[in-house]
């Protein structure tokens, strides 16, 4: 989880087959969104090993949310691939060259 003055707890690379590449910054109202959808809660993502299922989740909520998909779960799951961006550590230098 991300923990930074931006209030984003994670950042998602979504690749939906045939598609443009792009990245959903999950904030409060996505983890409040998914947590209404879904039955789960903050801590189910706060866990050490988080599963793919979770992951795959919490994104198609967030695409939802923020009208980028507007299909099911298993639709989502058959379209898109995606991942956790890893946030740089405070030691570990910014890869795109940001400060």
């Amino acid at each position: 989880m991300i923990d930074n003055e931006d209030d984003i707890y994670f950042r998602i690379r979504v690749t939906p087959d045939g598609g443009e590449r792009y990245v959903l910054e999950v904030d409060s109202r996505d983890i409040e969104f998914w947590e209404r959808i879904s039955g789960r809660t903050l801590g189910d993502l706060e866990a050490a090993s988080i599963s793919m299922g979770l992951v795959y989740s919490l994104a198609e909520a967030t695409a939802k949310r923020q009208n980028r998909f507007s299909g099911t779960l298993a639709e989502f799951k058959e379209i898109c691939r995606v991942g956790i961006i890893e946030s740089p550590g405070p030691t570990e230098p910014d890869p795109s060259g940001g400060d």
